[in-house]
């Protein structure tokens, strides 16, 4: 167990799973982000910036990323849905629209949510058993 880098594993999977929830609340009830909203979606863009670079430097923390995740996303596909997540999170984030799925549609926020939540429970998954495997 390396804590700097479960550290990091873990700054990213928490990133994006309260994006995850502040968009689930966009779409089930129909809310409109507030300002604190837009906050958890530019860290969860930031983690999405900052686990590309990761993986595209090969460093350890991009190795384990790669590893967890390689059961429902491949190498370069990945990658690829990293940058069209940033790209949602950098709509929604600078959007003075009170209706988010206006700037995207409910598809693609039910499909951001998604991505964001597999991420997260993969990585939080991979620290839970570490931590576990070490306690016992």
């Amino acid at each position: 167990m390396n804590p700097p880098q479960d550290f990091v594993i873990y700054q990213f999977g928490l990133a994006w799973s309260e994006a995850a929830t502040v968009l689930t609340r966009v779409l089930n009830q129909g809310r409109t982000l507030v300002p604190e909203d837009r906050q958890r979606l530019i860290a969860a863009l930031n983690s999405c910036l900052a686990a590309r670079k990761e993986l595209s430097d090969g460093t350890p923390v991009g190795t384990t990323i790669r590893r967890v995740t390689q059961p429902l996303y491949k190498k370069d596909s990945l990658n690829e849905l990293l940058v069209q997540a940033e790209e949602c999170l950098q709509l929604l984030s600078q959007s003075v629209n009170p209706v988010e799925t206006v700037v995207l549609s409910r598809a693609k926020l039910a499909w951001l949510v998604e991505f964001l939540s597999d991420l997260c429970i993969l990585l939080l998954r991979e620290i839970a058993t570490k931590s576990l495997t070490v306690s016992a």
